[in-house]
């Protein structure tokens, strides 16, 4: 089968939860007497730190996506990609007046702006 440019990108970063998970059982099965005990839990706390920064640098990706993706939803002409915002929630509400009169609305919530 054959496969696509973005399937061989993501091959790499496929690999890291794999290897925590080949490090921890090694780990486990390892007596703290044998010489490599410290070098396998080495390289498992690095592995987990990999994967930790991965899994924050995706949630940025993530977010900044939703940010763009909203932004052409709204058609907004400001960037609303700012350092220190970030996208929270968003969807859709019913907004009822104190006339009973009922209306719909898209609200987006960012830590800074509604």
């Amino acid at each position: 089968a054959r496969l696509s440019l973005q399937s061989f990108l993501i091959m790499p970063v496929q690999r890291i939860p794999r290897y925590n998970l080949l490090l921890a059982d090694l780990f486990k099965s390892t007596w703290k007497s044998h010489p490599d005990y410290n070098n396998i839990k080495n390289a498992l706390n690095i592995t987990l730190s990999i994967s930790a920064h991965l899994d924050k640098s995706l949630d940025v990706y993530n977010t900044i996506q939703n940010t763009l993706r909203i932004q052409r939803y709204l058609g907004v002409v400001n960037n609303l990609l700012k350092p220190n915002r970030l996208f929270l929630l968003d969807g859709k509400v019913k907004e009822i007046q104190l006339n009973g009169k009922q209306r719909r609305a898209h609200l987006v919530l960012f830590t800074d702006i509604l």
